[in-house]
């Protein structure tokens, strides 16, 4: 199953990012707490690589994604990918870390969200056309 459930001439990348924002809101209400303990506080335990899971775990359905599109990432591309996926993950934990309410919360995350798939939308947008 894709998340691109549709051609890449119909995919329209607000509204994506709005659903994918919503979804990580509620899981991230959901274990905010518990999520930093993991990627914050698990240094010497089994748990210390959970932030590079979580990166890996993006970055592996990213790339899968962009093969549904086929788009072909290698070399700066994929090294793109990596620290896009890194830097995403590590503004979502800092919104965990800023947090002053739910609802703060949710915009701060709708706002990053957005900002990650527009911008590769943008940077993968003549490969699509």
């Amino acid at each position: 199953h894709h998340i691109f459930d549709h051609s890449p001439e119909e995919f329209d990348p607000k509204a994506f990012s709005q659903r994918t924002a919503k979804a990580l809101t509620t899981v991230l209400t959901a274990f905010r707490e518990e999520i930093l303990l993991l990627t914050d506080a698990s240094a010497g335990t089994d748990f210390e690589k959970t932030k590079e899971h979580i990166i890996q775990q993006i970055e592996d359905h990213s790339l899968q994604e962009f093969q549904h599109f086929q788009i072909e990432t290698k070399g700066d591309q994929a090294f793109f990918v990596h620290y896009v996926n890194a830097s995403f993950v590590e503004g979502l934990l800092e919104v965990l870390r800023q947090y002053e309410s739910d609802e703060w919360m949710a915009r701060n995350v709708e706002m990053l969200t957005a900002y990650y798939i527009h911008g590769y939308y943008f940077f993968f947008a003549d490969t699509l056309s």
